[in-house]
């Protein structure tokens, strides 16, 4: 009776497991760059002015999305939720994509 009750704890464990890693990202664990940093490390990227950032994935990464206005376009940086880094931006304007730059700038 034990060893069943045993293994349907370690069953349970291993199936809510994915469940709670969800949840810890999705109630605020980011990483270790906080959504304000992450909008003022994409300000300092492009030179704009920052002025939307939501939790994102870029090639399997977590990141933040954030929206940078500059010289009437829009250029929104994926930056990483982790280190900080610049992982990607694209150049939009009233149209759609204007330009897709991979890692173009890169946060010191």
């Amino acid at each position: 009776m034990k060893k069943i009750l045993t293994a349907g704890m370690i069953g349970l464990l291993i199936a809510v497991a994915p469940a709670t890693g969800a949840l810890a990202y999705q109630s605020g664990h980011r990483g270790d760059v906080s959504p304000a940093q992450a909008m003022r490390i994409a300000e300092r990227a492009v030179g704009g002015q920052a002025y939307k950032v939501e939790p994102d994935h870029y090639r399997g990464r977590r990141a933040y999305s954030v929206d940078v206005r500059k010289a009437r376009r829009v250029v929104q940086v994926d930056v990483d939720a982790r280190n900080g880094k610049i992982l990607h931006t694209e150049r939009h304007n009233r149209r759609g994509p204007v330009e897709q730059h991979p890692r173009a700038y890169h946060h010191r």
